[in-house]
């Protein structure tokens, strides 16, 4: 799996090895097209029939415009831990597409609940009932019908905008 996991970084971050990764490539960037299409589709839709939601505290999302690598999660805690310090109780709303990031927020924020769900409104609205003062979205950027209060957005020094190509690419 690493292996697999190591050849698709390769291919995304445009340094593909061998015909089989430079096939990738080529399939990565017309599914790329594709992909921009609809999110614009989707973005467009979203925006004229959901309006954006407000919860009654502040929100920040934390996010990258390219494909892992930036440190969204340890810039997450390191948000929360300021929070926390300065007596501010925050609450981590994530999606959960990967368990280990999960896993990883809940071991180094044992005092900041971490709430999972696809619906960040209604996971938003169980934090702030439990005494949330300011919610923080691990990799919140897609999420649309939340309005943010603050949007951090954290680039790869070495690739600011990766390989040029709207994910899937």
């Amino acid at each position: 799996m690493n292996g697999l996991r190591s050849a698709f970084h390769q291919v995304i971050a445009g340094r593909p090895r061998g015909a089989g990764q430079k096939l990738l490539g080529v399939f990565l960037k017309i599914a790329s097209v594709g992909y921009g299409a609809a999110v614009g589709l989707v973005r467009a839709y979203e925006k004229s029939a959901l309006r954006s939601r407000a919860l009654p505290c502040p929100v920040i999302s934390v996010g990258n415009l390219t494909w892992g690598g930036t440190g969204k999660t340890p810039f997450t805690i390191y948000l929360a831990e300021r929070f926390l310090r300065q007596g501010i109780r925050a609450a981590v709303l994530t999606r959960g597409y990967g368990q280990d990031e999960v896993d990883l927020l809940r071991r180094q924020l044992p005092q900041v609940p971490v709430y999972v769900g696809r619906d960040r409104i209604q996971t938003g609205h169980r934090a702030i009932q439990k005494g949330a003062q300011v919610l923080i979205l691990d990799d919140g950027f897609q999420h649309w019908r939340l309005r943010r209060d603050l949007d951090i957005v954290l680039l790869n020094a070495a690739a600011p905008f990766g390989n040029g190509w709207m994910l899937p690419g």
